[in-house]
């Protein structure tokens, strides 16, 4: 009996474990969805134009930019951005088509674009002549010399006289305790130079060089230098 009993116990014992005992399920392990990296078409990014030759004259503009990216372009000079828009890149003849969308439509057409390193150039025919842009990569928009004219300048002969060049593009000029001139201003876009225009339409264009703090005009035999100030002299 004891034999019988001790069995039974054991048939019992097996039962319930074979009750409690929990499928086990396998995992499906699935594999990440591999996304295709995008490349971007190598005319995107922010370039300075370092030089611009039409036939055999050189005529590089002063800071001029472009900054492109997926199927967007703005350009400008210096601190001023004037054009914005789309541009098409034909990867297969590598052509680059700007779309201005505050400009006359491009009459010329295409570039056709070259990569050389981290350098890029531009080519095509403008009336029959060929145009050879060449840019570089940059970081951040470049200063023109229009921009570093802005300010109070003070004039080293005579720390009474003051030129006062206002970012509206309008100035002012102490002459001496009892004269004053004011009027317009504006920079060459292709040389280092400023024209100013007087209420009564009179110009000057003066030649602008830039150092440290020191302003240089210099108009035929004439140099007047200035230096920043931020008071206005009393």
């Amino acid at each position: 009996m004891r034999l019988i009993a001790l069995t039974f116990l054991i048939i019992l014992c097996f039962g319930a474990n074979a009750q409690t005992k929990k499928p086990v399920t396998k995992k499906i392990q699935t594999k990440p969805k591999v996304v295709p990296k995008v490349i971007p078409p190598p005319v995107d990014g922010f370039w300075l134009v370092t030089k611009v030759t039409v036939g055999s004259r050189e005529i590089t503009p002063v800071a001029r930019w472009f900054k492109l990216d997926q199927g967007k372009q703005v350009s400008g000079n210096g601190w001023v951005q004037h054009s914005f828009g789309t541009y098409k890149f034909d990867k297969t003849k590598s052509e680059l088509l700007f779309v201005t969308t505050n400009e006359p439509e491009d009459e010329y057409g295409t570039f056709k674009v070259v990569r050389t390193g981290p350098l890029m150039t531009w080519t095509r025919k403008e009336e029959n002549e060929l145009v050879v842009v060449e840019l570089k990569p940059i970081t951040e928009v470049p200063m023109s010399p229009a921009d570093q004219v802005k300010g109070l300048w003070v004039l080293n002969s005579d720390q009474k006289s003051f030129l006062f060049i206002r970012w509206d593009h309008q100035y002012v000029k102490q002459i001496n305790a009892h004269e004053r001139i004011s009027g317009y201003w504006f920079f060459d876009e292709l040389r280092p130079e400023i024209t100013f225009i007087t209420e009564n339409q009179e110009q000057e264009k003066w030649t602008v060089t830039i150092e440290d703090q020191k302003l240089i005009l210099t108009m035929k035999d004439v140099t007047l230098t200035y230096s920043r100030a931020t008071e206005f002299p009393k």
